[in-house]
């Protein structure tokens, strides 16, 4: 295998266990690399900078925002609270019901459940939310079904 290929499928298998749920990786991992033990480590320290990013970048919504803003970009969000600090717009689950979910696995454990034996639960609502302040300041005339199809709009 050259080194492009090698390094085209250790990004292949980055990206497909990223589609997967993180309870599910370590097993798809063990079941995609077999015996190649360089290959699941490549793999595992791409998918360590990946996760890193994804922390960084949660808490720098303020600050992206408000660099999105002075530059004249749009930005977007998987949290509500980056649109109140000036991105463009938000698609992602609920903060508070995540945290709600949470609260729920902790008391179930607390009471004696086994974590492994919880089943694994996905958001099943998401929202969208729109700043029309922030599309005003960068120019944009967003189409009314665009807004009609928001879940909040910040104002």
């Amino acid at each position: 295998m050259t080194d492009a290929s090698r390094r085209q499928r250790i990004e292949d298998l980055c990206d497909a266990a990223l589609d997967r749920d993180p309870h599910e990786r370590a097993a798809f991992l063990t079941h995609a690399c077999e015996n190649d033990d360089a290959l699941r480590e490549e793999v595992e320290r791409l998918l360590s900078h990946a996760n890193a990013a994804d922390d960084f970048l949660a808490g720098q919504g303020v600050q992206i925002a408000r660099a999105g803003l002075r530059q004249r970009l749009a930005t977007i969000s998987v949290y509500q609270d980056h649109v109140a600090a000036g991105c463009l717009m938000s698609y992602g689950q609920n903060v508070a019901d995540f945290h709600r979910q949470a609260a729920r696995y902790v008391d179930r454990i607390l009471k004696g459940a086994t974590p492994g034996d919880l089943p694994v639960e996905q958001p099943t609502k998401f929202e969208f939310t729109i700043n029309i302040k922030t599309a005003t300041v960068l120019g944009l005339d967003l189409p009314r079904a665009l807004l009609a199809s928001a879940d909040n709009l910040v104002e």
